[in-house]
């Protein structure tokens, strides 16, 4: 099989590889440029020796994190391309974390994209005995997009951002003071060392992982590909709770290995929530049959769900605005598989 594969891989560079050299490199300038990156950039020694030492294992390494991150990808690429900020920064939280939700470093900062507890409140975050939003893969995310954005609004430029996001404002602020420009070419140099070591490593991960995410020659077209361009299918579905919540009754009931459950759970420090807590829970969209069951099942234990006719016109939207309820739930509750719904059905509205 590894032979087929090279053998595939060699036949397209003999048939495309002329082509491939030109759509490699405006796929680099592109990415320079979405960072705000000059382009005369992919000309420079530091970026050309980035490329030129990329090693077999690197690839390998750069395939197996995103393996390991495929539950989260989706729903990080959907929401960094909605926040309007660089595609780029999807490999910021890999650097980050190699996209573990529970990652911790030595410094405090946790979750994917490895927040300081000062920072994640300020974003509205909220931590305490029993949660810590950090480790939730989607408020982290919301929380990780707004501080990228005020930090954008103070540095103007997305790789001073990610420089920022590493090194802290004020190394960074102090850095441009001495070096007098914010020439990415100058901040990077190891002789002057306007930025520390780490954060000039920082941004050329960053780089090196677009580089091999965009560069066909360098990845294994069925498998790497596949992991990146999923479509806007996210792989876990999140419900709200209200009542309470204990993760391994909820696995014990809905036939999901706790150690699962708790790691896309992460932001439940104790495994439960006590009642008069609002959480999120996150299951796979493979449990949607379980996350309906729990949904009809908390509803009938906490609040009389309402009976209504659909009536000629109704859309699940109307009727959602109408009772003042989510879509969502309604298809829950009702375990709706489309959309569409008949005049003159009953269903259940969730309350």
């Amino acid at each position: 099989m590894r032979k087929i594969v090279i053998l595939l891989m060699l036949f397209y560079q003999l048939c495309f590889g002329f082509f491939g050299i030109d759509e490699n490199f405006e796929k680099e300038i592109e990415i320079l440029q979405t960072l705000d990156i000059d382009p005369s950039f992919a000309k420079e020694d530091v970026f050309l020796s980035m490329k030129n030492d990329l090693r077999k294992n690197q690839i390998i390494s750069f395939i197996r994190v995103l393996k390991k991150g495929y539950p989260f990808i989706t729903t990080l690429q959907n929401m960094i391309n909605n926040a309007n900020i660089p595609k780029s920064f999807l490999y910021l939280a890999m650097v980050e974390s190699n996209f573990s939700p529970n990652a911790k470093s030595r410094a405090k900062a946790a979750g994917l994209w490895q927040l300081m507890p000062i920072t994640a409140k300020k974003m509205g975050l909220k931590i305490n005995r029993y949660i810590d939003e950090r480790f939730d893969p989607i408020k982290s995310t919301k929380a990780a997009i707004k501080y990228l954005n005020s930090l954008h609004k103070r540095f103007k430029k997305w790789y001073l951002v990610a420089i920022a996001y590493n090194c802290g404002e004020g190394t960074l602020a102090k850095a441009l003071k001495k070096a007098k420009t914010d020439d990415l070419k100058v901040l990077l140099d190891p002789n002057k060392k306007y930025i520390p070591k780490e954060s000039r490593n920082y941004i050329k991960k960053i780089l090196l992982m677009s580089h091999i995410a965009n560069n066909i020659d360098l990845i294994i077209k069925e498998e790497a590909t596949f992991l990146l361009n999923r479509g806007n299918n996210s792989f876990l579905q999140s419900i709200e709770i209200r009542k309470g919540a204990n993760l391994k009754k909820i696995a014990r009931e809905y036939l999901i290995p706790y150690s699962e459950l708790k790691y896309y759970n992460a932001h439940i420090k104790r495994g439960y929530i006590p009642k008069g807590i609002a959480c999120n829970i996150y299951i796979p969209v493979q449990s949607l049959d379980y996350i309906a069951k729990y949904a009809k099942k908390s509803f009938r234990r906490y609040k009389k769900p309402i009976k209504y006719k659909i009536k000629k016109g109704d859309t699940l939207i109307k009727i959602a605005r109408k009772f003042k309820t989510k879509v969502k739930l309604i298809k829950l509750a009702n375990n709706l598989k489309t959309p569409f719904i008949k005049t003159g059905k009953s269903i259940v509205i969730p309350r």
